[in-house]
């Protein structure tokens, strides 16, 4: 992918992830314990897809993306599998 693509991919990926997040602190505001957990597992999976299948990917053809502080693996040349800035609310 052309680096300017893949730039414009990544912010709008990231953005979709903060939304995403927050959403998950909605419903966790707003419904009873149940709902909230089955929805936050929901929305996990989704941002754990978009994690592994397009910014990992992305991350790795394109490094100098790839977010200040993203978790380093055990050698520190390649990132764990870990969603940058995605907490999915505890």
């Amino acid at each position: 992918m052309e680096f300017e693509i893949a730039k414009q991919v990544n912010t709008l990926m990231l953005e979709l992830s903060a939304r995403l997040d927050a959403s998950v602190k909605l419903v966790m505001e707003t419904s009873d314990s149940e709902e909230f957990h089955r929805y936050r597992q929901a929305i996990g999976k989704i941002m754990g897809a978009v994690y592994l299948d397009v910014l990992s990917p992305l991350y790795a053809e394109h490094p100098s993306l790839t977010p200040e502080g993203l978790i380093q693996g055990k050698d520190d040349s390649e990132p764990e599998k870990s969603a940058p800035g995605g907490s999915i609310v505890d």
